[in-house]
């Protein structure tokens, strides 16, 4: 989550932001990773009412269980 996207999560964002306003979209987001804009993202998420359908989790060591219970990897 730094601040020059090369990992995209801007686009990510936008896009999931739409999907939430759906009726029939009932999937959550998960974001591990930590960097220089995860303060800002965060931010951003809880301005929008998203804080429940988009979680930020920051640095996490534990990420071959968090990979076991996902439904899908967006990388």
């Amino acid at each position: 989550l730094g601040w020059d996207q090369r990992k995209g999560f801007d686009a990510l964002y936008q896009v999931w932001s739409r999907l939430c306003r759906r009726a029939d979209w009932d999937v959550d987001l998960l974001v591990a990773g930590g960097g220089s804009a995860l303060e800002h993202w965060r931010n951003e998420v809880a301005k929008a009412g998203l804080a429940e359908r988009i979680r930020i989790l920051g640095f996490v060591r534990n990420v071959p269980d968090l990979l076991a219970s996902a439904d899908l990897l967006i990388s």
